[in-house]
């Protein structure tokens, strides 16, 4: 089966999106599928090749429309994007003619073929236009399912975009859990993990909550995994110079390193402010290193995050139940081993092989339909 993925912006920068994208074609490609995926531009390589940085065996060919060298060259791209869909995207699905298209991103697309749209989040949750543009879309360009990453979403899509309930599925991000070790808490760093430096990630909680433990637990270390731009700074410049010296920035590394934190240190702090809860890839490759998790109540699906099962859901701006749910966790072996092995067995759940026959599922269910 030939199967085709597309992708709003790059596909080749650090996100959640992006390593499933990768994850997936690689498990279908593995199965025996052919893959492309197609996205509006390239960035410039952060100095991490595409392999280390995405870490898989087999990779999709992978078709763009242009490449962004900077944020300026970038904000000229994403306002052409629209229209490079509509030309250069329907042409590249002419020349590939797929059986499958997953739609990663609401983008005008032209194709006869079963059209699949992805909703990881609703990525208009800051705009009025991005919501009334993903409206018309939908509407202008008939998707044959619509599918999201979990249940709260599938509960949110046919308010936000006026789509019928039962043309919904729910089918989760994934990863090869296979490649994860879980550690036992003897063998782990006296430390907790926080991954990401956006807005979104809410490092500044992290960073307050890490500033209490510190000061009951002196050997207690922070690693912050993300571009130190200038608002992490800003919020990481705020901390008393001992405590400063415990945390430890190892920037923007590759997935075979990340896995190694994830299994390296005793929790994951997981504090995001999305509005809807999404299934986070953090929080799964955590789950996947025997890692528990206290996560933003508001952010994380309960599909992924089970509080007292996995890790604990704390609001994502009480930095004082955070670090009380931290100390617990790191001073109760007993309640750890739990967790921890509660962890590792429901991140199989999302396991890339599984998932990707979800996929193929789903499209030979609308063939025989028709």
């Amino acid at each position: 089966m030939k199967i085709v993925f597309t992708k709003v912006g790059s596909v080749l920068n650090v996100n959640g999106i992006n390593f499933f994208i990768f994850e997936l074609s690689n498990a279908l490609i593995k199965a025996g599928h052919k893959v492309d995926v197609i996205s509006a531009f390239e960035e410039e390589s952060d100095g991490i090749s595409i392999k280390d940085l995405f870490d898989v065996e087999r990779f999709p060919t992978i078709r763009t429309f242009g490449r962004s060298r900077n944020y300026k060259s970038w904000m000229k791209e994403s306002r052409r994007e629209p229209l490079l869909w509509l030309s250069r995207g329907s042409l590249f699905l002419r020349e590939i003619a797929p059986d499958m298209l997953i739609a990663n991103g609401v983008v005008p697309i032209r194709s006869p073929t079963f059209k699949v749209l992805l909703y990881h989040d609703l990525e208009f949750r800051r705009s009025l236009y991005q919501k009334l543009y993903a409206r018309v879309l939908i509407r202008a360009h008939t998707f044959d399912v619509i599918a999201t990453t979990s249940t709260e979403l599938a509960k949110r899509i046919p308010l936000d975009l006026g789509v019928k309930s039962g043309k919904i599925e729910v089918i989760p991000v994934c990863i090869n859990t296979q490649k994860y070790v879980s550690l036992t808490q003897e063998k782990r760093e006296r430390a907790i993990l926080h991954v990401g430096t956006w807005r979104d990630k809410n490092l500044e909680t992290t960073v307050r909550a890490f500033c209490t433990l510190a000061k009951i637990d002196p050997m207690m270390k922070l690693y912050v995994v993300g571009d130190l731009w200038s608002k992490p700074k800003q919020i990481l410049s705020t901390v008393k110079r001992e405590i400063a010296t415990r945390i430890v920035c190892v920037g923007i590394v590759s997935k075979r390193e990340l896995r190694e934190l994830y299994s390296r240190v005793q929790v994951a702090v997981v504090p995001s402010i999305y509005k809807v809860p999404v299934i986070s890839p953090t929080v799964l490759e955590s789950l996947a290193s025997g890692t528990p998790v206290v996560g933003g109540s508001t952010a994380i699906s309960n599909d992924l995050l089970v509080d007292g099962y996995n890790g604990f859901r704390v609001y994502p701006t009480d930095f004082r139940t955070i670090s009380e749910r931290i100390l617990s966790l790191t001073a109760d072996i007993g309640l750890w081993n739990r967790m921890s092995t509660n962890a590792q067995s429901h991140a199989k759940k999302f396991d890339a092989a599984s998932v990707a026959r979800k996929y193929v599922t789903l499209y030979q269910s609308f063939r025989k339909a028709i």
